[in-house]
């Protein structure tokens, strides 16, 4: 993947995982709900190396009311949906049935920052009624997986505005500059409605309007029989009752799930021992036998896939149990994006972790220690600062380097300072260049007295690049690509 599609893939991940996020959030909050997702890493802008074949299912469902919802983050809102001919890969398969429901999401992005604008509901079955209204754009190539998109009739005007009204069948905006605009368009859509009320002010990227209705998104409480779809052969029924069941199982559920433990579906299985191990942690030895399963036969079909799911499930589960297996992991097994993936969850799970994961900040594996020095958590606990400077005066370059690096990145400035009389030539120079690419303030406000006079014009050498505005990484990147098109044959 070249620099600028990982970029714009990163991106589309990220703005994915912002939507998802405010959809539970305002199912919550302001609807009535109980989230949980139903897709794993629907909240996540995670990207692994071996792609984990998933299930193609909604992001989120109540496990109240069983009602599943499929967000869609749009940094262009539209009512927008991929498709393709293949067996289970239109726009409505997946599990998602006519009272399952498509979450829109207007998600702008700049300079890392994400907002999210209006959220349009929209049930499946409203969306088939008027299928034969959407358009199709050209497909995506067979290695993309032949993929085309529907896009239903809808206005998302490219300016913030206010709603004034509908009047002679035209749909009326003011600009804030006072002048009116009368959107005749829609008259030739099969239906009309308006997502956002009259008067309502509203931003750039907002769908004020589509042919299909909103749906009604308030729950309807505890009308799922959760327990009863346990003993359907439909996977599409079955699956995500075995998964609400780590939440909602009190015991009546144990012995099917039981059963389902040895279930031909890998997924089903796994997540079986998921809902039995919140509570009987002896189920955590079987969900490790999986993960390890990778290490027995690196070439069985859907290996890889079960293995990473299950060490996914170890980091979900927040048990001293879980903890170990996954240290077990990190600390025994041999695949690279195994043990990357165990040093991931146990930064998920903070503090709790964060002792037993810093030893390997400076691992003989690249991938391994990046992700270690990435996972460790934003505000370390005094046993990992005591540990990292110990580190500091390690004969090791590698483990100095990874102990400047972490304590720089988490904005230890004072572990970093302290260090700093006592350490060999070359840990102070790592220190040195590390405080130099510090906040100039939060250094100074680290030290008891203040740095003397010869040491603060070292340090203002660093804190000067700052006010370089060629040596941004982005600027930097492009000089970079710039310099490889000098080429001239």
């Amino acid at each position: 993947m070249s620099d600028k599609s990982s970029v714009s893939f990163q991106n589309y991940l990220t703005i994915g995982a912002v939507a998802a996020a405010a959809v539970e959030s305002d199912l919550e909050e302001n609807h009535g709900h109980r989230i949980v997702e139903l897709e794993r890493y629907a909240k996540s802008n995670k990207i692994w190396g071996r792609k984990v074949k998933r299930l193609r299912l909604p992001d989120l469902m109540c496990i109240r009311c069983g009602i599943r919802f499929e967000s869609r983050g749009k940094s262009n809102m539209a009512i927008e949906l991929s498709h393709s001919n293949q067996e289970g890969r239109g726009w409505g398969d997946g599990g998602m049935r006519d009272g399952d429901v498509f979450a829109f999401v207007g998600v702008t992005s700049g300079e890392g920052n994400y907002e999210v604008g209006n959220i349009v509901y929209i049930t499946k079955g409203s969306l088939a009624t008027v299928r034969s209204s959407a358009r199709a754009t050209a497909r995506k190539s067979a290695s993309e997986g032949s993929e085309a998109t529907l896009k239903w009739p809808g206005w998302t005007p490219e300016y913030p505005a206010k709603l004034v009204g509908v009047e002679d069948g035209k749909l009326f905006i003011e600009k804030r500059d006072g002048k009116k605009y009368g959107y005749w368009q829609w008259r030739d859509w099969p239906e009309r409605y308006v997502y956002v009320r009259q008067g309502e002010n509203f931003c750039e990227n907002t769908l004020i309007a589509g042919c299909v209705p909103p749906a009604s998104v308030d729950c309807v409480g505890e009308e799922w029989d959760w327990l009863g779809d346990l003993q359907s052969d439909d996977h599409d029924v079955l699956f995500p009752a075995v998964k609400a069941a780590r939440w909602l199982n009190d015991g009546r559920a144990d012995g099917r799930l039981l059963q389902l433990c040895d279930s031909d579906d890998w997924r089903v299985a796994l997540e079986a021992k998921a809902s039995l191990a919140v509570r009987d942690s002896s189920l955590v030895s079987k969900i490790f036998d999986t993960a390890w399963a990778l290490e027995v036969d690196s070439d069985a079909a859907d290996q890889a896939s079960a293995s990473m799911e299950a060490v996914f499930v170890l980091s979900e589960l927040s048990t001293p149990a879980a903890r170990e297996a996954l240290h077990q992991i990190l600390k025994e097994a041999t695949d690279s994006e195994l043990r990357s993936a165990a040093a991931w969850g146990l930064g998920m799970l903070g503090d709790s972790a964060s002792e037993m994961l810093v030893t390997y900040i400076a691992d003989s594996d690249d991938q391994v220690a990046l992700h270690t020095v990435t996972a460790l958590p934003e505000n370390l606990s005094d046993g990992t600062l005591t540990r990292l400077e110990e580190m500091l005066k390690s004969n090791i370059a590698r483990e100095v380097a990874s102990a400047v690096h972490v304590l720089g990145r988490r904005g230890e400035a004072r572990s970093l300072i302290r260090n700093l009389e006592a350490a060999s030539d070359s840990t102070w120079q790592m220190i040195i260049r590390m405080l130099g690419d510090m906040p100039k303030d939060t250094v100074l406000n680290s030290f008891d007295i203040g740095p003397d006079e010869k040491l603060r014009e070292i340090l203002e050498i660093g804190w000067s690049s700052r006010q370089d505005w060629l040596r941004g990484k982005e600027i930097n990147d492009q000089i970079e690509t710039l310099e490889v098109q000098r080429l001239s044959l």
